[in-house]
């Protein structure tokens, strides 16, 4: 249901837990705006959203997408984009039900397969970690006058590739995005 492509590029100064951690917030993020998707910015049909006002902020980390397309066919809303960070650059697609009520969504045991791309300078190539992540996230306010979402989440990860590698990890926390 949810295919998600994840890049992080440069990171070799940062530990491993908080590489994880940084896919967490961004994953979150992303959830958080495809869940708001649907506010006539974009025409049935799908349409170009770059102008879209989108500030996501989660324990003092600002997120901002520089590209994201909708569509909307057989009963979804498709989200493509791109997201930049100092530190990260990010690819992703969700595939959320047109039909989704905000005020009142979900994610309860969700999976995602997501990858770590590690700068190996020691190999000279990036090293692609399979993790998978489930959690919760709730939204608490969904206000469509001021156009923002509240929500609060906690996710968790673990390396699917070697159990026996250090990379679970748990992000939670609140957000307000608006959008």
């Amino acid at each position: 249901m949810f295919g998600i492509k994840v890049t992080f590029k440069s990171l070799s100064a940062y530990p491993m837990k908080v590489q994880v951690t940084r896919i967490f917030l961004a994953l979150i993020c992303i959830t958080i705006f495809s869940c708001s998707s649907d506010n006539g910015v974009n025409p049935p049909g799908g349409g170009n959203s770059i102008d879209r006002i989108f500030i996501a902020d989660i324990n003092g980390e600002s997120f901002a997408p520089n590209s994201i397309t909708t569509s909307v066919s057989g009963g979804f809303i498709t989200i493509l984009g791109v997201m930049n960070s100092v530190q990260s650059n990010i690819e992703f697609e969700l595939k959320i039900p047109e039909d989704v009520t905000p005020n009142v969504y979900r994610y309860d045991g969700t999976t995602w397969d997501a990858f770590l791309d590690i700068n190996n300078s020691s190999l000279g190539q990036n090293t692609y970690v399979p993790l998978e992540a489930e959690g919760d996230l709730d939204i608490v306010i969904h206000n469509k006058t001021d156009e923002y979402i509240e929500a609060t989440f906690e996710f968790s990860a673990k390396n699917t590739a070697d159990e026996t590698l250090p990379l679970a990890e748990v992000a939670n926390g609140t957000l307000k995005l608006f959008y």
